[in-house]
């Protein structure tokens, strides 16, 4: 339910006390009221489970289980000395399964517990096949008008790149195919002005490489 606690607070308070500032102030004291009802209720099922979970209404195995998420077997033993013996399936905290037998059980009731292996099962399913790659860098340089393209590596397979050479405000682009086992590619690159004049070129750049990935390595834009 959802209080209005200014309105609450003005209408407990006396006509006379009634002063915006003192509600305000009431208001402020009383900020954390609502939070630590609702953290009180939210406890309540799980106390008043507990007070009814004795050995008289509940099995003990259901409240290891609960508590604790592991499966547990009670077995009855003869009393000379033990009364029962608790089996756990899997890895539990001890310490918090005996205070939690000692709690539970009958009152003059011994007992002791011991905990066995957990086996995990697993399967591969919708997997895929991961492979590390060598990165086998590939850089563009130029000697005036011839421009050449070479990777680290020879590569192992056809590789294409889209390279553009720049001179001054100007560009041209062109493709390039570095094959299968070889490093390099070379050709004449020109860029030309408005009166056709071949210009010098500043710089070439390659914008991209297909395929970037084979079967050995990633096919990566280096820079000189």
């Amino acid at each position: 339910m959802q209080i209005n606690r200014i309105k609450l607070i003005a209408d407990l308070l006396h006509i006379r006390l009634r002063s915006s500032l003192l509600i305000q102030l009431l208001f402020s004291l009383t900020s954390e009221v609502q939070t630590v009802l609702n953290k009180f209720r939210i406890n309540i099922p799980d106390w008043l489970y507990q007070i009814n979970a004795d050995a008289s209404v509940i099995s003990l195995q259901y409240q290891i289980k609960r508590e604790l998420d592991v499966d547990a077997v009670i077995t009855e033993l003869s009393g000379q000395p033990i009364d029962f013996l608790v089996t756990v399936n899997g890895f539990v905290d001890e310490n918090r399964l005996r205070a939690l037998i000692e709690s539970r059980k009958l009152a003059g009731k011994s007992f002791v517990f011991q905990t066995g292996d957990m086996v995990y099962e697993c399967e591969w399913s919708n997997y895929t096949c991961v492979q590390e790659y060598t990165d086998n860098f590939v850089r563009a340089s130029n000697n005036l008008n011839t421009v050449t393209i070479a990777s680290d590596l020879a590569v192992t397979t056809n590789i294409t790149m889209q390279v553009r050479v720049y001179a001054g405000s100007r560009f041209k682009d062109y493709e390039a195919t570095i094959t299968q086992s070889n490093t390099s590619v070379s050709f004449i690159a020109e860029v030309k002005d408005n009166l056709g004049n071949t210009l010098v070129i500043d710089d070439v750049v390659i914008s991209s490489i297909s395929p970037q990935r084979d079967y050995y390595y990633n096919y990566v834009i280096g820079y000189n």
